[in-house]
């Protein structure tokens, strides 16, 4: 399998849906991006283009609070006009619950300042931030759970702050942190909002753990959607798939289905690229 090959590939999966969007692809190991394919003639959707992360900011969110040994905390969860459900980290995640990341937000900045956060984030590749160290709790806690303002991200960086996850951390975050990030992400695929392709990877002894993004606002079946996955073999994590789709509503739609197509032809071809 070539570079070449792999961007054909994606190419086909993203006309095959009849999306625009990008399908982008980071070795684990080498850190080499591998191709990263875009269905837009400007430079909307391109390697270095900045765009907003949606839910995917939760994983950010989320490395924060581990890092900072609050892995054991619950946070609310207002899943329901009833009691609130009490959750860890990981199921915030898997739920993609906005009530409790917004709880975490504003704990973090009561707890260890706006600066430790912002710089976190900073040093996790979010370069170009612009949230507010004295934003509103309110304004606070809603961009760093939805991710529709103030925190662009471009492919580039968010595959860089996935590889350093599923390569163990590497030095970027722990290995706790890192470990339970990753079994978080597995858990969206195969409990919580990307369930729809949690068998794409049966009886292949891979699997693709990721987290989907929808919106920005309730914008229904015309929502942006993101899948941001680590696809792994029997032994260790091997790839970052990243899809961006424009308008075709929910991140766990065309979006996590065309990042499965992308990891069942990564698997069919275990010995990776540019090995014989």
């Amino acid at each position: 399998m070539s570079d070449t090959a792999l961007a054909g590939v994606a190419r086909g999966i993203l006309r095959d849906s009849n999306a625009i969007g990008f399908i982008h692809v980071r070795d684990v190991k080498s850190g080499r991006v591998l191709a990263h394919v875009s269905t837009s003639s400007d430079t909307s959707l391109g390697v270095d283009s900045p765009l907003a992360p949606l839910s995917v900011i939760k994983v950010y969110l989320a490395a924060v609070w581990l890092e900072h040994g609050y892995g054991s905390n619950p946070v609310a969860c207002a899943a329901s006009a009833s009691k609130p459900i009490r959750m860890l980290v990981e199921d915030v995640l898997i739920s993609g619950c906005d009530s409790a990341a917004k709880e975490m937000a504003t704990i973090l900045r009561r707890e260890l300042s706006a600066a430790v956060v912002l710089g976190d984030l900073r040093r996790y590749g979010l370069e170009d931030l612009t949230l507010k160290p004295d934003a509103s709790d309110t304004e606070w806690g809603r961009v760093l759970s939805l991710g529709e303002e103030e925190v662009p991200v471009t492919p580039r960086q968010l595959s860089a702050f996935l590889q350093a996850i599923g390569r163990d951390g590497a030095n970027l975050v722990s290995p706790p942190t890192a470990s339970r990030l990753i079994k978080a992400l597995d858990g969206v695929v195969q409990r919580g909002t990307a369930t729809s392709i949690k068998n794409v990877l049966a009886n292949t002894g891979w699997t693709i753990g990721g987290k989907t993004g929808t919106g920005p606002g309730d914008c229904g079946d015309h929502c942006d959607g993101w899948f941001a996955s680590i696809v792994s073999d029997p032994h260790a994590a091997q790839y970052v798939v990243l899809v961006f789709i424009r308008g075709r509503g929910l991140g766990s739609g065309v979006a996590a289905h065309s990042a499965a197509s992308v990891a069942e032809y990564l698997a069919a071809h275990e010995w990776g690229l540019g090995s014989p």
